[in-house]
């Protein structure tokens, strides 16, 4: 088993369990709520990469947008974000796929107005993350805004702690074959440069955790 077969294997895993909710229900993390409450009402039309079972989507559905797409490697995660759709009536906003990065070469250009991407980016190769900014940016109109949550940057120290082993340059990956790309604030703004700007950044402290929570703009 490949490491790409073993990291679906991980998230399926997950997501075989009944992990079904109230779309009208809101985030307990007031920061992440607000955050698709701006999203929503600025953005139309919105794309969640790595959408998981949905429920950033249908929030910002409750908040007021009015076209959604979700994809994920899960496939059980798809099929319980459908069942939530279907349960609802909310087919007719939303649509959902199960793939990879390759899935977005199937997307046209200016295609939505805004994007999210939770703690995504930092869980890819950085070949793969780096073609995920690319191509968010690609697919997004201009002056579109992308929510971007990243895991906190870790220190050699707390890498050594976790167990992680480093397979390049701040890429690790864990005891479950899943990566992390540590990606230091001013990594980021190299990342970004000439795609987007920062306008807005908060810290978000939940599960003994501070992930960082940033409102990206197009340009």
């Amino acid at each position: 088993m490949n490491t790409n077969q073993k990291i679906i294997k991980f998230w399926d895993t997950i997501f075989e369990k009944d992990l079904t909710f109230n779309p009208k229900d809101p985030i307990k993390i007031t920061e992440i709520e607000d955050s698709l409450k701006f999203l929503a009402k600025q953005c139309p039309s919105i794309i969640d990469y790595g959408c998981g079972h949905g429920k950033m989507l249908f929030r910002c559905l409750s908040h007021g947008a009015k076209r959604l797409k979700g994809i994920d490697i899960s496939q059980n995660a798809i099929n319980t974000a459908q069942k939530i759709a279907d349960t609802f009536g909310l087919n007719h906003h939303i649509t959902l796929e199960c793939g990879g990065i390759e899935l977005l070469d199937n997307l046209e250009n200016n295609t939505f107005s805004g994007a999210i991407l939770f703690n995504i980016l930092d869980n890819l190769t950085i070949k793969d993350g780096k073609t995920l900014i690319q191509e968010i940016h690609r697919i997004i109109k201009k002056d579109g805004y992308v929510l971007l949550k990243l895991n906190p940057y870790l220190s050699k120290t707390q890498c050594e702690t976790l167990k992680l082993k480093e397979i390049d340059h701040d890429l690790y990956i864990d005891t479950h074959g899943l990566y992390l790309w540590n990606i230091s604030d001013d990594l980021l703004k190299i990342l970004i440069n000439d795609l987007f700007t920062i306008e807005k950044s908060i810290m978000i402290h939940h599960h003994n955790i501070n992930e960082r929570l940033y409102y990206l703009r197009g340009f």
